[in-house]
């Protein structure tokens, strides 16, 4: 008989979804670890640790792609035998929803987890339903002696100095929670018949102790001896995939903060790298969703941020001092100074060539960057995209009443200004979010701009062809912040 989840528990579609399913299907599956803060990873707070049958890993991906679970290739730095990441989007937060799959019980130190307890089907044969959720979790005697082991287990090599406590305040806090769900008695026994008499009391002792370091120490060198069968690598070799996991994750993290380099360290596109182009009129809230979407994706999947404009976004070391300069004279001019149409057929001076030529080069080491992200399996979040059908605006080229010159010079300097958009308009992006505000919208937001103004550029933005693009999303920008992005997510997830 299918079991389904309580409809007043604030549990996402997406999982309700999910785990109808799995119980209709007779899928054997347990959460197995954390589940102190169930509800919180069924609302996509935190990530759902599920440990299923091994052999039903075919319907289990049935049924997951059926509930709108994606499996997102793991980098190699992350990823383990016996374990794959499925991701989906809640259907009433729009959070990632991050399924942790797991067919086996790998544990070990942080960064790389070395060893594999062959405690599987007995947690699957024991696990219980929940009453409150109504999904299956590990019977609380297993989920206390696999944190105790966890715990142990994730001690690194002893330090001359080292505090009293060995666990996290995590782990000590999921203690304090399972000895309120079973006896340590039960945990003991359960030792006894898996580890052994010698063991057993070490669980014990470590578990009374509070995880405490000496404790767990001794508890560790009995679990390596007893798991020697179980071991990816010895420890000399162990300890050095461990160090290099370690840079590796360092490296990853400033990457993402500060250097924006195409290189992944997390997990890429399901069908590979895409690029997504955001554009829109001033008022839109284009950079609003770019920064809300990148937040998004960035803490789960390898993402990269581009900036394909000319304003206050990230701007090159060669483009900085004349920026700055810019930034100065602009800060009294008149928005009608600005206006698209006169930029448009503004007379164009050596000053103008300066900076379109920088500007030119500087979009084409970013879409350089942004194919190889593509090609490497990253996202590519574009902050609008560079085009040849509106010349002098909308990010398209600058020098273009040059391209006519009877001046052979003046041609050539047309032509390489051109190139890089032409080849951002042959090479296209895969995905295009296209937000469409009304000039009254758009003015209510920026009442300092000209409303003419903002009507040229948001009839020259619905009328801009993205002929490469698989997909052209349209978004009435006129809704909420939160109802575009809820929309924007759902539209885009497709297509990730």
């Amino acid at each position: 008989m299918a079991i389904h989840i309580s409809v007043g528990i604030m549990v996402g579609a997406t999982s309700r979804q999910l785990f109808d399913q799995l119980h209709d299907a007779g899928v054997r599956y347990c959460l197995f670890k954390s589940n102190a803060h169930l509800g919180a990873a069924l609302s996509g707070e935190t990530d759902l640790d599920v440990l299923f049958d091994g052999a039903q890993i075919d319907l289990v991906h049935a049924i997951l792609a059926g509930a709108g679970f994606k499996r997102f290739p793991t980098s190699p730095i992350r990823s383990y035998a016996g374990k794959e990441d499925f991701f989906g989007v809640d259907g009433e937060s729009g959070r990632l929803l991050h399924l942790d799959t797991h067919y086996r019980l790998i544990v070990g130190a942080s960064y790389f987890k070395n060893f594999r307890l062959p405690w599987e089907h007995r947690m699957l044969d024991t696990a219980t339903l929940d009453p409150e959720h109504g999904v299956y979790v590990a019977e609380p005697a297993h989920e206390l002696l696999l944190l105790a082991t966890r715990a142990a287990l994730k001690l690194g090599p002893p330090q001359p100095v080292t505090p009293k406590r060995g666990a996290s305040q995590n782990m000590l806090d999921e203690r304090d929670w399972l000895l309120k769900q079973v006896r340590l008695d039960d945990v003991v026994r359960l030792s006894r018949e898996i580890l052994g008499e010698h063991t057993a009391l070490l669980v014990e002792a470590a578990v009374s102790d509070g995880f405490g370091r000496q404790s767990l120490r001794a508890l560790r060198s009995a679990l390596v001896s007893s798991l020697e069968g179980y071991r990816t690598y010895g420890p000399i070799v162990a300890e050095g995939v461990r160090r290099k996991r370690q840079l590796q994750y360092l490296l990853g993290a400033i990457n993402r903060r500060y250097v924006h380099a195409p290189f992944g360290y997390s997990r890429g596109g399901t069908s590979g790298g895409l690029i997504v182009a955001l554009v829109g009129s001033d008022g839109s809230g284009k950079s609003t969703l770019n920064s809300s979407l990148f937040s998004w994706l960035t803490s789960k999947l390898d993402v990269m941020p581009v900036y394909f404009g000319s304003g206050d976004g990230r701007v090159s070391l060669l483009r900085m001092p004349l920026w700055a300069i810019r930034q100065v004279q602009q800060r009294g001019r008149s928005h009608e100074a600005r206006d698209p149409q006169t930029r448009m057929n503004r007379p164009v001076t050596w000053k103008l060539v300066v900076w379109a030529l920088i500007l030119a080069r500087e979009k084409h080491l970013k879409l350089d960057k942004a194919t190889k992200a593509r090609a490497r399996g990253l996202i590519v979040i574009c902050d609008r995209y560079p085009q040849t059908q509106q010349p002098g605006v909308n990010d398209g080229p600058l020098l273009f009443s040059w391209e006519e010159s009877a001046s052979s010079i003046k041609r050539r300097i047309a032509a390489i200004e051109a190139k890089p958009y032409e080849r951002a308009s042959t090479i296209g992006p895969d995905v295009v979010i296209r937000l469409k505000a009304t000039p009254e919208v758009a003015h209510a937001r920026k009442p300092g701009e000209n409303l003419a103004n903002l009507e040229f550029r948001a009839d020259s933005v619905s009328n801009l062809d993205f002929p490469a693009a698989r997909r052209v999303i349209e978004i009435d920008a006129d809704q909420d912040a939160e109802t575009v992005l809820m929309q924007a997510k759902t539209q885009l997830w497709t297509d990730l």
